[in-house]
């Protein structure tokens, strides 16, 4: 399926310029993101959006197991809301980014929510030093603004 862009035509006197692209007086300009109508050009042809959700899975970590989850970020993505969630076992997982060998972030029934550039979360270690099976809510959502 390929993606629908969207197709504006300035209709004013004036230049409008949106991320980088520039419509001048009565030109028309097809692009890959929406623009507010604020701005005074006329949607010709309404686009699509990639999926916000990037990724989302619940992780099962056995006791003394440690489980890599990848996060397949596309290229357009600069910044993700990244959610961990303890849905059961009580939490004592720790989480660490991008390496086995970085800083664990414990987990616990409070979660772990930030956002943060997708890079640093591209790869995540789960490990579960507990007795209890833990399962883990695992959410990357798109930052747009």
């Amino acid at each position: 399926m390929s993606k629908i862009k969207w197709r504006y035509h300035n209709a004013t006197d004036r230049t409008v310029i949106r991320h980088g692209e520039r419509w001048g007086p009565d030109e028309e300009k097809e692009v890959s993101f929406p623009v507010p109508s604020s701005l005074g050009l006329t949607c010709l042809q309404e686009g699509n959006l990639p999926d916000p959700v990037l990724f989302h899975d619940d992780v099962i970590v056995a006791p003394g197991e440690t489980k890599v989850v990848d996060l397949d970020g596309p290229s357009w993505t600069h910044q993700v809301a990244l959610t961990l969630l303890c849905l059961s076992g009580g939490g004592g997982v720790e989480c660490r980014f991008n390496s086995a060998e970085n800083r664990p972030i414990p987990l616990d029934v409070r979660g772990f929510e930030h956002t943060m550039p997708w890079e640093m979360c591209a790869r995540m270690f789960f490990t579960n030093p507990m007795e209890t099976e833990t399962h883990i809510s695992v959410s990357a959502v798109e930052v747009t603004a």
